[in-house]
């Protein structure tokens, strides 16, 4: 059974996460420092695709090595599976609003378990779902309940990892004996306060490579990412201080957000992915992020900026300001979406350079 690589998490919409089954034929064989989109292969949105590609709130994505792409439609809870039969592009949907085998009420993120199997978490029922590969297409297979209500999570070798604050042990970072039951939980809060100050700026992405022994945690407002040893400790960080919150703010709603005022809108910079682009580098996306009158479902990101990082040892080898939204990348594809005029995904091809 392959070896499970996380692909891209996110957080789109309102909050997305990503994965890809690592295929090591993909990978680029050279050091690059620039991403570049190239051919469209496949966009779907309203008019290319009819009904079933009106997207409602794109959540985040999945590529396979099947040749699968799926994508989470959060606001009409279902994914949105696009396939290829007889060189015939197909589009189909799974799901649909209920707590049932299957259904969802708040589908959040999504993970490879293995190569051939993808688990869809939904943070309502706090309930993993899993789906298998088979014959070209994405079928049901299990649902699973989960203790907790995670921010994000990802699968280390099978085993899960989540992001949440632990108010108690003050951790973020837990790994699971089983699903019920944690093993090890670790990593400081990644801005030191109040209990609602911690806990409201530990929320973010993370990202498993088991290949290097890291699992990479990324906070959505504190400008920070960390990798971590599945002992716990700490490997290295990196801290972006462009993307460091200017002041903490206490609603009286008891909600703490990070950001400037402009008029009624709260802005601020949001760690929105994190890639496995190939053996040896990962990719972050940081948007500037508008939040329309304190409305999370009118969440915009006017700008998208890239960071290629070494995974290793967390060296910055590239930067650039000219991609949208990645939601995953496999090999020499990548799933991209955006949100004007309408929701929309692309499947691109990728090409690596030098500059």
């Amino acid at each position: 059974m392959g070896r499970s690589q996380l692909r891209c998490t996110h957080r789109w919409g309102l909050l997305s996460f990503i994965l890809i089954p690592f295929s090591p034929t993909s990978a680029p064989t050279q050091s690059f420092s620039r991403i570049r989109l190239d051919t469209v292969l496949h966009r779907v949105d309203g008019r290319s695709g009819g009904e079933v590609a009106e997207f409602g709130t794109i959540n985040g994505g999945a590529l396979s090595i099947a040749g699968l792409a799926i994508v989470i439609d959060r606001a009409k809870n279902r994914l949105v599976v696009l396939g290829n039969r007889s060189n015939k592009q197909l589009i189909s949907t799974l799901g649909r609003t209920g707590s049932g085998p299957g259904e969802f009420r708040y589908p959040l993120g999504l993970r490879w378990f293995d190569s051939r199997t993808l688990t869809v978490f939904d943070d309502r029922l706090a309930r993993l779902t899993f789906y298998s590969v088979q014959d070209g297409e994405l079928r049901y297979n299990r649902d699973e309940v989960l203790s907790e209500r995670p921010a994000d999570f990802c699968f280390f070798n099978q085993r899960l990892v989540t992001f949440r604050y632990d108010a108690t042990g003050r951790s973020i970072l837990h790994w699971a004996q089983t699903r019920s039951l944690r093993q090890l939980s670790t990593g400081s809060p990644f801005i030191v306060g109040s209990p609602l100050v911690e806990s409201a700026t530990s929320r973010g992405l993370i990202l498993c490579l088991p290949e290097h022994g890291l699992v990479i945690a990324g906070s959505l407002y504190a400008g920070e990412l960390r990798a971590y040893s599945p002992a716990g400790n700490l490997v290295w960080r990196r801290q972006f201080p462009e993307y460091i919150p200017l002041k903490l703010r206490e609603l009286p709603s008891g909600f703490v957000f990070e950001g400037t005022r402009q008029g009624e809108d709260v802005v601020n910079h949001m760690l929105v992915s994190i890639c496995r682009v190939d053996h040896e580098h990962i990719m972050l996306q940081f948007g500037l992020a508008v939040l329309r009158k304190h409305r999370w479902s009118d969440l915009t990101f006017a700008r998208v900026e890239t960071r290629i990082l070494r995974s290793r040892d967390g060296t910055l080898v590239g930067s650039q300001s000219d991609l949208p939204v990645i939601l995953a990348i496999n090999g020499t594809r990548a799933l991209t979406a955006g949100g004007e005029p309408e929701p929309w995904v692309e499947l691109r091809r990728l090409q690596f350079s030098r500059q």
